[in-house]
Protein backbone atom coordinates (compact mmCIF):
# COMPACT_ATOMS: atom_id res chain seq x y z
CA UNK A 1 0.00 0.00 0.00
CA UNK A 2 2.76 2.14 0.59
CA UNK A 3 4.33 1.26 -2.73
CA UNK A 4 1.41 2.05 -4.29
CA UNK A 5 0.88 5.43 -2.54
CA UNK A 6 4.16 6.41 -3.57
CA UNK A 7 3.98 5.44 -7.25
CA UNK A 8 0.28 7.88 -6.85
CA UNK A 9 2.30 11.13 -5.17
CA UNK A 10 5.08 10.80 -7.76
CA UNK A 11 2.79 10.19 -11.03
CA UNK A 12 1.06 13.45 -9.44
CA UNK A 13 3.93 15.38 -8.45
CA UNK A 14 5.41 15.13 -12.29
CA UNK A 15 1.87 15.43 -14.17
CA UNK A 16 2.11 19.09 -12.15
CA UNK A 17 5.26 19.80 -12.80
CA UNK A 18 5.01 18.82 -16.45
CA UNK A 19 2.05 21.07 -16.80
CA UNK A 20 3.69 23.79 -15.20
CA UNK A 21 6.53 23.97 -17.36
CA UNK A 22 4.65 23.21 -20.24
CA UNK A 23 2.52 26.74 -19.24
CA UNK A 24 6.38 28.48 -18.99
CA UNK A 25 7.11 27.36 -22.04
CA UNK A 26 3.74 28.36 -24.15
CA UNK A 27 4.52 31.73 -22.32
CA UNK A 28 8.51 31.35 -24.12
CA UNK A 29 6.67 30.77 -27.14
CA UNK A 30 4.61 33.73 -26.59
CA UNK A 31 7.10 36.08 -25.87
CA UNK A 32 8.65 35.23 -28.87
CA UNK A 33 5.73 36.29 -30.97
CA UNK A 34 5.48 39.24 -29.84
CA UNK A 35 2.27 38.21 -27.91
CA UNK A 36 1.03 39.11 -24.23
CA UNK A 37 2.14 36.99 -21.72
CA UNK A 38 -0.65 34.54 -19.86
CA UNK A 39 -0.44 35.19 -16.36
CA UNK A 40 1.32 32.35 -14.10
CA UNK A 41 0.22 31.68 -10.27
CA UNK A 42 2.59 32.41 -8.31
CA UNK A 43 5.25 29.53 -6.76
CA UNK A 44 8.24 30.04 -5.13
CA UNK A 45 9.77 26.98 -6.51
CA UNK A 46 12.16 27.12 -9.67
CA UNK A 47 9.30 26.59 -12.29
CA UNK A 48 7.52 29.78 -10.54
CA UNK A 49 10.26 31.75 -10.62
CA UNK A 50 11.34 31.37 -13.74
CA UNK A 51 7.63 32.18 -14.80
CA UNK A 52 7.86 35.20 -13.02
CA UNK A 53 11.11 36.35 -14.41
CA UNK A 54 9.40 35.49 -18.33
CA UNK A 55 6.76 37.49 -17.33
CA UNK A 56 8.86 40.79 -15.89
CA UNK A 57 11.06 40.26 -19.30
CA UNK A 58 7.91 40.30 -21.42
CA UNK A 59 6.32 43.35 -19.60
CA UNK A 60 10.56 44.67 -20.16
CA UNK A 61 10.18 43.75 -24.09
CA UNK A 62 6.77 45.49 -23.95
CA UNK A 63 7.73 48.90 -22.38
CA UNK A 64 10.96 48.77 -24.39
CA UNK A 65 8.71 48.66 -27.98
CA UNK A 66 6.38 51.10 -26.96
CA UNK A 67 9.25 53.70 -26.65
CA UNK A 68 10.59 53.04 -29.95
CA UNK A 69 7.37 53.20 -31.77
CA UNK A 70 7.44 56.86 -29.75
CA UNK A 71 10.80 57.52 -30.45
CA UNK A 72 10.01 56.46 -34.26
CA UNK A 73 6.89 58.41 -34.39
CA UNK A 74 8.53 61.73 -32.88
CA UNK A 75 11.11 61.35 -35.27
CA UNK A 76 8.90 60.82 -38.69
CA UNK A 77 6.81 63.88 -37.29
CA UNK A 78 10.55 66.25 -37.39
CA UNK A 79 11.62 65.08 -40.82
CA UNK A 80 8.08 65.32 -42.50
CA UNK A 81 7.63 69.24 -40.45
CA UNK A 82 11.08 70.00 -42.52
CA UNK A 83 9.67 72.12 -45.72
CA UNK A 84 12.87 73.89 -46.89
CA UNK A 85 15.02 71.11 -46.94
CA UNK A 86 14.55 67.80 -48.84
CA UNK A 87 15.57 64.62 -46.56
CA UNK A 88 15.40 61.13 -48.40
CA UNK A 89 17.05 57.94 -47.42
CA UNK A 90 18.86 55.91 -50.12
CA UNK A 91 19.87 51.87 -50.05
CA UNK A 92 23.29 50.72 -50.97
CA UNK A 93 22.74 51.36 -54.49
CA UNK A 94 21.20 54.50 -54.79
CA UNK A 95 17.67 53.71 -54.60
CA UNK A 96 15.40 56.25 -52.26
CA UNK A 97 13.34 54.04 -49.53
CA UNK A 98 12.07 57.73 -47.85
CA UNK A 99 11.17 60.86 -48.69
CA UNK A 100 10.08 63.62 -46.98
CA UNK A 101 7.61 66.57 -47.70
CA UNK A 102 10.65 69.12 -48.41
CA UNK A 103 11.65 66.73 -51.02
CA UNK A 104 8.71 66.72 -52.73
CA UNK A 105 8.50 70.60 -52.41
CA UNK A 106 11.44 71.04 -54.07
CA UNK A 107 12.21 67.91 -56.22
CA UNK A 108 8.15 67.85 -57.49
CA UNK A 109 7.92 64.04 -56.99
CA UNK A 110 5.60 62.72 -54.51
CA UNK A 111 6.61 59.76 -52.20
CA UNK A 112 4.95 56.92 -54.67
CA UNK A 113 6.20 58.22 -58.06
CA UNK A 114 10.02 58.40 -56.12
CA UNK A 115 10.41 55.43 -53.69
CA UNK A 116 12.77 53.24 -55.33
CA UNK A 117 13.62 55.04 -57.96
CA UNK A 118 17.20 55.60 -58.37
CA UNK A 119 18.58 58.62 -57.28
CA UNK A 120 20.22 59.65 -60.78
CA UNK A 121 17.03 61.17 -61.54
CA UNK A 122 17.88 64.12 -59.95
CA UNK A 123 21.23 65.01 -61.99
CA UNK A 124 21.09 66.85 -65.05
CA UNK A 125 21.49 64.76 -68.17
CA UNK A 126 24.49 65.84 -69.77
CA UNK A 127 26.41 65.40 -66.55
CA UNK A 128 28.95 62.54 -66.40
CA UNK A 129 26.12 59.37 -65.92
CA UNK A 130 28.85 58.28 -63.55
CA UNK A 131 28.54 60.97 -61.40
CA UNK A 132 25.87 59.40 -58.73
CA UNK A 133 27.29 56.17 -58.30
CA UNK A 134 31.05 58.30 -57.44
CA UNK A 135 29.05 60.31 -54.70
CA UNK A 136 27.40 57.31 -53.13
CA UNK A 137 31.13 55.60 -53.40
CA UNK A 138 32.54 58.63 -51.47
CA UNK A 139 29.89 58.69 -48.87
CA UNK A 140 30.82 55.34 -48.25
CA UNK A 141 34.60 55.79 -48.30
CA UNK A 142 34.66 58.53 -46.15
CA UNK A 143 31.40 58.92 -44.20
CA UNK A 144 29.78 61.59 -46.09
CA UNK A 145 29.83 63.71 -49.49
CA UNK A 146 29.36 66.94 -50.21
CA UNK A 147 29.02 69.53 -53.29
CA UNK A 148 26.93 72.29 -54.93
CA UNK A 149 25.83 72.08 -58.18
CA UNK A 150 22.60 71.80 -60.73
CA UNK A 151 20.10 69.25 -60.19
CA UNK A 152 16.59 68.28 -62.24
CA UNK A 153 13.15 69.01 -60.73
CA UNK A 154 10.70 65.84 -62.10
CA UNK A 155 9.46 68.99 -64.65
CA UNK A 156 12.98 69.01 -66.07
CA UNK A 157 13.54 72.30 -64.19
CA UNK A 158 16.74 72.84 -62.87
CA UNK A 159 17.76 74.24 -59.84
CA UNK A 160 21.45 75.13 -57.63
CA UNK A 161 21.36 72.50 -54.59
CA UNK A 162 23.47 71.61 -51.65
CA UNK A 163 23.63 68.14 -51.65
CA UNK A 164 25.39 66.12 -48.85
CA UNK A 165 25.09 62.32 -48.66
CA UNK A 166 25.85 61.10 -45.41
CA UNK A 167 26.78 57.06 -44.96
CA UNK A 168 24.68 56.04 -41.92
CA UNK A 169 25.18 51.94 -40.11
CA UNK A 170 22.93 49.79 -38.84
CA UNK A 171 24.55 47.38 -35.92
CA UNK A 172 24.64 44.89 -38.79
CA UNK A 173 27.37 47.42 -40.63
Amino acid sequence: CGLFGAIVAVLFLSKTIVARVQDVQANAQRLALGKPLLPQPPENDEIGQLGARLIEAGLLLSERERALRENEERLRLIIDGVKDYGIFALDTTGRVTSWNAGAERIKGYSEQQIVGQHFSLFYLPQECPQHPDLALSEAVLHGHYMEEGWRCRQDGTRFWASVVITAQYDSTG
